[in-house]
Parts: structure tokens; C-alpha cells; sequence
């Protein structure tokens, strides 16, 4: 038996000086008899059971009142009223003394971890949607390209369902290689590198564009796309292409949803300093029974952001017709800056332009586009191929993969430039991460550019940086 001095001793050091909130409760009362100082700070000493959130409660009590076993020691997870008025997690230990007289109960506050492991759960449910959604998403343009391709293939095929399935694949085609361009802007968008390029753009000329683009699609499901613009809105700081991207999303979405024979209004107007956009029809716009697409809408609301403005989803209930609603802010009359849009059918006239894929099919089709737009194109397929025309055509632009077997494009650009060659180049490829653009340029390359290619923006870039070379080389004299 521990004599008094020896327990005094124990009980201060285990009770006074311990950092753990630590009570003795009587066990034919369940009133704390002993609390310790961290114990008197935290809660309420009596009745300590007040202090438990009630959902928690009957697992608490239930150790403390147990007569059963002269040992007995219990953890419960539960949450505590504090003194402070905050309700926070904390581990509860009982542990009953040899005599079955008293519990000893031990509060140990992990708030802190158990939000942080219910935070980890839902990032694992999140994340298991998101996959599921992926997989829906990439699925359906997948299965209607290899179908059409087996009609393609089929010898008894007519030219005009040829024709239409060659269109199909194309959309198809097109459509999975939006649904890439979102996951990879979702990755970005998580880790913060997604941005935007803000200038001053015409709403309503990208509000016409995302309509007629999704006109055809609109007539095929036979669902009416009503348009009410007012061509006097003016013009946002924003993006244009990431503008389109979120018109595009979200009037594809709504015209995906709808039922055939419905409808889908497309309206702007101008609201004091803001652009509103709404796009309205009877469909349900999470309805996880139709085709929705969950991580277009996710980037567009992401690109919203961006722009300085909000993306708002509202329904009047069930059938009654449901909306999204784009609000912008609108640049002041007295702040638009006019840009010179330099594009033009023979942008390139006379520029020589290197084009250097491994990829026949890439190679001999960036050429006739450049070579449409008066580029005067040469082409090479590997790194040693390219080195011989940069010599004999002395090109003024490269527009180079990266993926080549052998010598890739970072090491052929890193090796021009470490020989003194300045000619810009253009890298075109299909390694289109952050980090895919940051060790491009850090290799040479002065643009990077996503595969698949956005022919307006190869044909400005080329140009941009053949002027500006031009204006940096001195004209060699008559």
C-alpha cells in the first residue's frame, strides 16, 4: 500500500505538474473528486458529463460505469465542451484504480488531427468522384470514335454515311481533346498555376462565337438555342480564349442536358459596372443521371475566378427551369485600349519556317497550313535533319516537337543555342504540364505550345517573334 507522502508525490506530479487534463471521478456519482490545473482550465468540473457533446455521451458513460474487471482501461474519441465555449475532438482514457472506488480519466485535445484525417477523407471521396467522373467523361467520346471507325471500315459503307462518320470522329476527336485540356486545367487550377491572359475583349463577339459553335449540336437534338444579346455590352478585361472556354462549357452542358425539343436561352446584359451572362433552360444541372459534364463546369468556374467575376447555379425546383449565371466586371469607356489584331490571310508571307516532327502526318499538316498563311516551309523529321536546314534555308522561325526518338527537341535546342544560333523557335508538342513549359524554356525554346495545335496562335506567335528578330538584325547593305 503506498503510504500518504508517496501518494501525495504521485498525485503531483501526475496531476499538478502533467500538461494532459487529467480528473478523478467518482464512481457511484460520476463527480470529479480531484481535477488537475489543466483539467480546471479546459471544462466544467461537475457534472463532467455536461461537457460531452450529446452524440458522444452513452459512449463515454458507458466505460466510467462499468463495474465488470479490476483493470479496466478505455480510449474513446469524443467531443468536449470547453470552458471557453469551443467544442473540440479530444481522446479520452479511462482507467479504473484496483478498488473499483474512482476513474481516472486523461483528455488529450487531437482536434487538429481528427479534422485533419476527416479533411484526408473527404479528399479520398473527392477524389474517387472525380475519377469516376473522368472516366464517364472520357469514355463517351471514345466509344463513338471507335464506332464510327468500324463503320469506316466496313467496305459496303455509302460516301455519304463516310462523310458523316469522318465528321464524327473529328467531333469526337475534338471533344476528348477538350476533356485533356480540363484535366490538365484542373491539375493546375489545384496547385495554383492555372492563369489567364486579360486584355480588353468583346463579349459579344464571344458570346456569337460559342453560340454558332454550339448551334449544330443544339439542331441535332432538336433543342431551340435562343439568343438575347445586347450588342452594346462593350468589352471585359479578359481572355478570350479562356472565354470561350467557359461559354463553351457551359452552353454545351445545358444543350447536353436539355430533352429533345427543349430549349436554351443564352442572354447578356449590362447591370451597372458588370456584364451578365445566363445561360437558362429546364434541365438540372447536376443531375448525375445525365451526361453532364462535371469537370468542364469545375473549370469554368475555376477560369470565372480568374476574370475577377462569380459563376452562380440556380433552379427554380424541379422542371421549372434552371440557370447559370456569369457575372463579369465590364471595363470603363475611358480605360479600353483598342489592340491591333494582325492576323490576316497571308500573316506570314515570305517567312521562312523550319517545322521539325518525328510524326509524318503532324509534319507534312503543319506545313500546308503555314504554307496557305505565305510561309515558305521546310521540313525535317529528327534533330540531325534539322541541323542540315537550319543551314541550307536559313530559316527565320522553328517550330519543333519534343518527343523525337534519338535526340529530342530540348537537347537540339539546348546545343543551338549553346553554338550561338538565335533563331526562335517554337516548341510544339504534347508534354503540356508546368513543369513540361518551364523546361522548355529553360532549354531555349522561346514559346511553348500545346498540343493539339491552335493554328491562330502558332501563325501570331511565329510572327511576333519573326518581327521583333527582324527589328533587332541590322538590314544588310545593298
Amino acid at each position: 500500500m503506498i503510504e500518504p507522502p508517496l501518494e501525495r508525490a504521485l498525485v503531483d506530479v501526475l496531476f499538478h505538474r502533467s500538461e494532459s487534463a487529467i480528473a478523478a471521478v467518482e464512481s457511484s456519482t460520476g463527480i470529479p473528486t480531484l481535477v488537475n490545473a489543466a483539467w480546471r482550465a479546459l471544462f466544467v468540473t461537475s457534472p463532467w458529463q455536461d461537457t460531452i457533446h450529446a452524440e458522444d455521451r452513452a459512449r463515454c458513460v458507458q466505460p466510467g460505469s462499468d463495474g465488470g474487471g479490476e483493470h479496466l482501461a478505455t480510449e474513446v474519441d469524443a467531443r468536449l465542451l470547453r470552458s471557453d465555449g469551443e467544442t473540440r475532438w479530444h481522446r479520452l482514457r479511462f482507467t479504473r484504480d484496483p478498488e473499483g472506488a474512482r476513474w481516472f480519466v486523461t483528455a488529450t485535445d487531437i482536434d487538429q488531427e481528427r479534422r485533419a484525417d476527416e479533411e484526408r477523407e473527404e479528399e479520398y471521396r473527392v477524389k474517387d468522384r472525380f475519377l469516376v467522373t473522368v472516366s464517364h467523361d472520357l469514355r463517351a467520346p471514345l466509344a463513338a470514335l471507335l464506332l464510327w471507325e468500324q463503320i469506316l471500315r466496313d467496305n459496303r459503307t455509302s460516301p455519304e454515311l463516310r462523310a458523316r462518320a469522318i465528321d464524327a470522329i473529328h467531333d469526337s476527336a475534338i471533344a476528348q481533346s477538350r476533356l485533356v485540356g480540363d484535366l490538365l486545367d484542373v491539375s493546375r487550377a489545384l496547385r495554383g498555376k492555372l492563369f489567364v491572359d486579360l486584355r480588353p475583349t468583346d463579349i459579344v463577339v464571344v458570346l456569337r462565337a460559342a453560340l454558332d459553335h454550339a448551334a449544330p449540336s443544339a439542331s441535332e437534338k432538336r433543342v431551340v438555342l435562343y439568343r438575347d444579346l445586347d450588342d452594346a455590352l462593350g468589352e471585359v478585361n479578359g481572355d478570350a480564349g479562356r472565354l470561350r472556354q467557359i461559354l463553351d462549357n457551359l452552353i454545351a452542358n445545358a444543350v447536353n442536358v436539355s430533352d429533345e425539343g427543349g430549349r436554351v436561352s443564352v442572354s447578356a446584359r449590362r447591370q451597372a459596372d458588370s456584364i451578365l451572362i445566363v445561360v437558362e433552360g429546364v434541365f438540372d444541372p447536376f443531375d448525375e443521371a445525365r451526361d453532364n459534364d462535371n469537370l468542364g463546369l469545375a473549370v469554368a468556374h475555376e477560369l470565372v475566378s480568374l476574370h475577377h467575376g462569380t459563376l452562380d447555379a440556380s433552379s427554380d425546383g424541379v422542371g421549372r427551369g434552371s440557370r447559370f449565371t456569369v457575372t463579369l466586371p465590364a471595363m470603363k469607356t475611358d480605360t479600353l485600349v483598342r489592340l491591333t489584331r494582325a492576323a490576316s490571310e497571308r500573316a506570314l508571307e515570305g517567312v521562312r519556317v523550319l517545322v521539325v516532327d518525328d510524326d509524318p502526318q503532324v509534319r507534312d499538316a503543319l506545313a500546308l497550313l503555314l504554307e496557305r498563311v505565305g510561309a515558305i516551309v521546310v521540313t525535317a523529321a529528327s534533330a540531325a535533319s534539322a541541323r542540315a536546314q537550319l543551314v541550307a534555308s536559313e530559316p527565320e522561325a522553328l517550330v519543333c516537337d519534343i518527343g523525337m526518338p534519338g535526340e529530342d527537341g530540348y537537347e537540339l535546342i539546348a546545343s543551338l543555342r549553346a553554338s550561338g544560333t538565335d533563331t526562335p523557335a517554337i516548341a510544339v508538342t504534347a508534354h503540356a504540364s508546368e513543369l513540361d513549359v518551364s523546361r522548355a524554356l529553360a532549354a531555349g525554346f522561346d514559346v511553348h505550345l500545346a498540343k493539339p495545335i491552335d493554328l491562330d496562335r502558332l501563325i501570331a506567335k511565329v510572327r511576333e517573334l519573326v518581327v521583333a528578330r527582324r527589328a533587332r538584325t541590322p538590314a544588310t547593305p545593298a
